[in-house]
């Protein structure tokens, strides 16, 4: 199932994308779970994690371009298709990644073009993704962490390689089984490392980006040959 949001506060606009929906999932196969919000406020609210969000520029209270930057901080991942009447804002569209931009009156054939390129990326990047719960949900590129370590009593902190960081209430064993299997693999008991970052072995230590870690005893020949496992792959 796709979870998709809609963001414009014309009501005959929500009907008229919501229907394009229907259609498209008739006539594709798709599944659509929908949710409609009539401004941007009321979206943000709801911090909910969707996988399309049609976000109509001209919105009450702060406009579509402005809740697309406030959903960035805590989403990078969600597609963004922006509706507008003016060509020139799309162009904005690339300060949030927007995947696409619709002109109004929006026809159909034009809304199945930017959803058929919708589909082909989430069937791409859909298993490269992770959702973070506690207080603030986030959702992540798996590709994105660098590593993820121990950050005090119940809490865990990953690294992505944006230098962003995110630290939730989880231990380091629950995360370790939500990632793919020979991509991670510890260097201590307080650091789960992304061996796709891996640079250099030395000394019992491992360089991961452009920080260093202690690799014990006790994991190092385990982690060196889950490195040499991954890398042979």
């Amino acid at each position: 199932m796709i979870k998709v949001a809609i963001v414009e506060d014309e009501i005959d606009n929500q009907k008229i994308i919501q229907s394009f929906f229907l259609r498209y999932a008739e006539e594709h196969g798709e599944v659509f779970s929908i949710d409609i919000y009539g401004d941007g406020l009321t979206f943000l609210a709801k911090g909910k994690i969707y996988d399309l969000v049609i976000f109509d520029i001209a919105l009450p209270n702060i406009d579509g371009m402005e809740t697309a930057k406030r959903l960035r901080q805590f989403d990078d991942s969600v597609s963004i298709i922006f509706v507008t009447n003016l060509v020139n804002f799309a162009i904005k569209g690339y300060e949030v990644n927007a995947l696409d931009f619709l002109v109004k009156p929006v026809g159909y054939t034009d809304f199945a073009c930017r959803i058929n390129k919708f589909v082909g990326k989430f069937n791409t990047k859909k298993q490269d993704e992770i959702v973070l719960g506690g207080s603030n949900i986030s959702r992540i590129r798996i590709s994105d962490i660098k590593y993820i370590e121990v950050a005090g009593s119940h809490n865990i902190c990953y690294h992505l390689a944006n230098e962003r960081e995110i630290t939730i209430r989880e231990s380091l064993i629950k995360a370790e089984k939500q990632l793919p299997a020979g991509m991670f693999s510890k260097c201590n008991s307080g650091c789960l490392v992304n061996l796709q970052y891996v640079s250099k072995i030395e000394n019992s230590m491992v360089k991961v980006g452009d920080e260093w870690f202690s690799i014990s005893r006790l994991r190092e020949k385990e982690f060196k040959n889950a490195l040499l496992n991954f890398l042979n792959e």
